[in-house]
C-alpha cells in the first residue's frame, strides 16, 4: 500500500511542473511533440524522447551558455540506437535540434523560459 501512495504522490507532484512547462514553451513543445508523434508512429518507443533530451542539452549549452553535458547527450544518442541505426538517429537528432533552435530564436520569451 505504501508504494501505491508513493506513486500517487509522485504523479500529483509532477502534474504542476508538466503543466507549467507546457505553458511556458508552447511553440517549442508543439514542434517537438509533432516530431515525437511521427517517430512513435514509425515504431520507435523511447528513442524520440532520448533524441529530444539530447538536443535539449546541446541547445542549453549553445544558446543559454549552460555547462556542457556531452556525456548525457552521448548516453541518450547511444540508447536511441537500440531502436534505429546510428545514421537514422543522427538524422533525427539533427532534425530535433534544428526545429528547436528555430523556435527558440524566433521566440525570445520561450528562449528565456528554456534557459531557466
Amino acid at each position: 500500500m505504501k508504494f501505491g501512495n508513493l506513486l500517487v504522490a509522485a504523479v500529483i507532484a509532477a502534474l504542476p511542473s508538466v503543466a507549467f512547462a507546457e505553458m511556458t514553451t508552447p511553440l517549442l513543445d508543439k514542434e517537438t511533440d509533432a516530431i515525437k508523434q511521427y517517430l512513435w508512429k514509425q515504431g520507435m518507443s523511447t528513442a524520440p524522447t532520448g533524441l529530444y533530451l539530447a538536443a535539449r542539452y546541446q541547445l542549453r549549452t549553445e544558446i543559454c551558455g549552460k555547462p556542457d553535458m556531452d556525456e548525457e547527450v552521448q548516453m541518450y544518442l547511444r540508447d536511441a540506437t537500440v531502436e534505429a541505426p546510428a545514421a537514422v538517429i543522427a538524422n533525427w537528432h539533427a532534425t530535433f535540434k534544428k526545429k528547436m533552435r528555430e523556435v527558440l530564436l524566433a521566440n525570445p520569451s520561450e528562449a528565456r523560459e528554456f534557459c531557466k
